[in-house]
């Protein structure tokens, strides 16, 4: 936990991705949602009919320098990288045995910021302050980046109902950054660091069940392990550290699903549990003093759960869900005792807890719902949370896991051959009320950091979105508007601002948010072309200094960008993607963003897709010696 949050995955590894809002009883310890993407299946590489076949993708792009080591200054200039991406992916499929296989190269320079838009924003004192140390169409150091990712999965179905898929996924970039810490407001910002690496290798196995002729079984056991490599490059008053760290994940979860009917009603009751354990490891020795303000996390966590949830319905307008999750936790440092720590003894934190679901679901008329849904969650203080990480920081032993408590209420409309034969269309419009009690926020008190517990943070707004689509014309649409905000403290002193030195402050998003993309498909649907329009709004709660606080959080001003996109299916077998991103060339700082750096510029980007494969059947080669006759 921090201000980060980092997804190693190539894009061209995924098939598809999954949001879930809110607490999952799958993932323990998720209260905000959760993301799960499904790397490559044999669907995505092989035509309707095909048996076994391969895809090559190749892309370009521009807006990328190559990155020179030790360059300092502001330049708009530089030798062009090799912006590009390349990737093959085979797969294999007969009735028993799928098998996928992916290999992707990706290559990215530093990019160049926009040329259009404001450089200053209104900060907390009323003043106009810079939203960069970079200015318009200057190259963005500590941007590029040099993936090699792999991918092998095969899924066997032995028998009738079984199914077992197993996947081993690498991921290795050597890529640019910079602490938020060195880079805010200071005059060491415009230079270009050594790069960092990281070496992810995931390993994954998942089992199904579900029989034919028996609805009470619809099994499923998911296991997972993951090793990540890191080396960090920092900067700090013009030198450059280094900090090596490993973490390493283990999880299952194993889940039921049994469905009956009780009085010709039917109910589904899906019941099962989770674990997962995460170690977070420095590789060399750190001195508290001498890189006292970036240290590498250093501990364990456990999490385990058990959760149950059934669904009834009791008519065909009506369902009703409501369940509950039971959590244990224990989070402990490993590391030594700093010898700069003037507080408590860093040792480790635990708990366990239970947090109720429940929803309704009214469908007044075909393709029309109403719903309210409740859900509750616990998030125990994380690795980062329990470790000495700062020297400047004490250990609070007294802190808590979050506790979040999630209202919605809204309505959902689908509809086809609504205005025209064929046409869809759908709306989604619904109220949140969430609110975190326990939020775990960061502050300085004289001279120390440490974390606390607010005694609850509260978010509240309106979501829309839908979207028309004719077939040959389409539109897609999703707005987003906070109506409040409120963190209060224990003590009853509520505000509706944040504090630059709190954690908190990176997680306050912008009030207003729209999206609107159109389009329009010609040729029997081989050339789509259409376009995005984007806005950004100012923040939800004020920023206000904090003296005790060298460091300035990132602001930014609100904005607009706008990008274009084409796609023609060339034939049954390539398809080029053509997109123009950022059309404007707008100078922006990304909302949510911890780092004063600028968004990229202008960028124009093609794909060329081909498809290559066979109806042939697929015969397996013979391992062994032949049978001999007798």
């Amino acid at each position: 936990a921090g201000v980060d949050s980092r997804t190693y995955v190539d894009p061209d590894l995924i098939s598809g991705i999954t949001v879930t809002k809110g607490p999952d009883g799958s993932v323990g310890g998720a209260i905000g949602g959760t993301i799960a993407m499904e790397t490559l299946n044999v669907a995505d590489i092989l035509a309707p009919g095909d048996t076994y076949g391969v895809r090559a993708r190749m892309g370009l792009n521009s807006n990328g320098v190559t990155p020179v080591i030790g360059q300092t200054g502001s330049t708009t200039s530089g030798e062009e990288a090799d912006n590009w991406t390349g990737s093959v992916a085979a797969a294999v499929t007969t009735p028993g045995v799928d098998l996928v296989a992916a290999f992707v190269r990706r290559v990215s320079g530093n990019y160049f910021a926009g040329t259009e838009g404001d450089l200053t924003v209104e900060n907390q004192d009323g003043q106009q302050e810079r939203l960069s140390n970079y200015g318009y169409g200057q190259q963005i150091y500590n941007t590029s980046e040099d993936v090699t990712s792999g991918l092998v999965k095969a899924t066997l179905r032995p028998a009738d109902g079984h199914e077992l898929q197993l996947s081993y996924l690498h991921y290795g970039n050597a890529f640019g950054e910079v602490s938020p810490s060195a880079i805010a407001n200071t005059g060491n910002v415009t230079w270009q660091l050594p790069l960092s690496s990281v070496n992810v290798d995931q390993a994954s196995a998942r089992y199904h069940y579900r029989p034919d002729d028996n609805d009470l079984v619809d099994f499923r056991l998911n296991t997972y392990f993951s090793n990540v490599d890191e080396t960090n490059v920092y900067a700090l008053s013009g030198t450059t550290g280094e900090i090596r760290q490993q973490a390493r994940n283990f999880g299952v979860n194993a889940e039921n699903v049994s469905r009956f009917s009780v009085s010709d009603t039917p109910i589904a009751l899906r019941y099962g549990g989770s674990y997962v354990t995460q170690s977070a490891r420095p590789l060399d020795s750190y001195d508290a003093w001498m890189a006292g303000w970036a240290l590498p996390a250093n501990g364990d966590q456990d999490i385990g759960t058990l959760f149950g949830k059934a669904k009834w319905e009791p008519t065909s307008w009506l369902a009703v869900e409501a369940g509950l999750e039971f959590l244990s936790y224990t989070t402990e440092f490993n590391g030594q005792q700093p010898w700069t720590n003037s507080g408590a003894d860093f040792t480790s934190y635990s708990g366990q807890g239970v947090s109720p679901n429940a929803s309704i679901t009214v469908t007044p008329l075909p393709g029309w719902q109403l719903y309210a849904q409740y859900q509750a969650g616990i998030r125990p203080p994380s690795v980062r949370e329990v470790s000495f990480t700062r020297g400047e920081q004490i250990f609070n032993p007294d802190l808590d896991a979050e506790e979040a408590s999630n209202w919605e209420f809204g309505t959902n409309f689908l509809k086809t051959d609504w205005l025209t034969p064929g046409d869809k269309a759908r709306l989604k419009v619904a109220y949140f009320d969430n609110t975190t009690d326990n939020y775990i926020g960061r502050e300085y008190v004289g001279n120390y950091m440490s974390f606390f517990n607010y005694d609850y943070v509260r978010f509240k707004g309106i979501e829309v979105s839908g979207g028309y689509d004719t077939g040959s014309v389409f539109v897609d649409f999703g707005f987003n508007y906070y109506t409040g905000f409120e963190s209060c403290l224990k003590d009853g002193v509520c505000t509706d601002y944040t504090q630059q030195a709190d954690y908190l402050t990176n997680q306050i998003p912008p009030k207003f948010t729209a999206s609107v993309t159109a389009g329009a498909r010609f040729w029997e649907d081989r050339l789509t072309l259409g376009g995005r329009v984007t806005y950004m709004g100012e923040r939800l709660a004020p920023l206000v200094k904090d003296p005790k606080y060298l460091w300035v959080t990132t602001l930014w001003a609100p904005y607009t960008t706008v990008d274009l996109f084409g796609q023609w299916k060339i034939n049954d077998a390539m398809t080029l993607d053509v997109s123009v991103q950022n059309l404007l060339d707008a100078y922006y700082v990304d909302a949510l963003n911890n780092t004063d750096m600028p968004a990229p510029g202008r960028v124009i980007r093609g794909t060329l897709t081909a498809k290559l494969g066979s109806s042939e059947p697929v015969t397996w080669p013979t391992f062994g010696l032949p049978a001999r006759n007798m």
